[in-house]
């Protein structure tokens, strides 16, 4: 694969580890599938809960069926360079507190 563009983006990383783009480029977007870095091939992605700052590097290898141009058959993947926190968020996972006893099963 080819490294093809960098630029910068913002990524929301939750409690479960589950990241997401929240603000990048246009042009970086408009080939994502959503937002969720799961899903579109990030590495390298910080780990700890917070709000990011990042550099990415965006690597790209076109695929091709029968000799002409397949896009279902490229290759890509995003590599977090650099992870310059901007917020980091608590841990809110053992938050959960009954108040009504009488209808905390419903």
């Amino acid at each position: 694969m080819h490294k093809v563009a960098s630029f910068q983006a913002i990524i929301a990383v939750g409690n479960s580890s589950q990241a997401q783009v929240i603000a990048a480029p246009k042009d970086a977007m408009v080939g994502m599938d959503g937002s969720f870095c799961d899903d579109n091939g990030f590495n390298d992605v910080p780990p700890e809960p917070g709000i990011y700052l990042c550099d990415v590097d965006f690597y790209f290898e076109q695929g091709y069926c029968d000799g002409y141009r397949a896009d279902g058959e490229s290759d890509w993947e995003y590599h977090v360079t650099k992870a310059k926190p901007l917020v980091m968020i608590p841990d809110v996972s053992n938050s959960w507190e009954i108040t009504d006893e009488q209808h905390a099963d419903n």
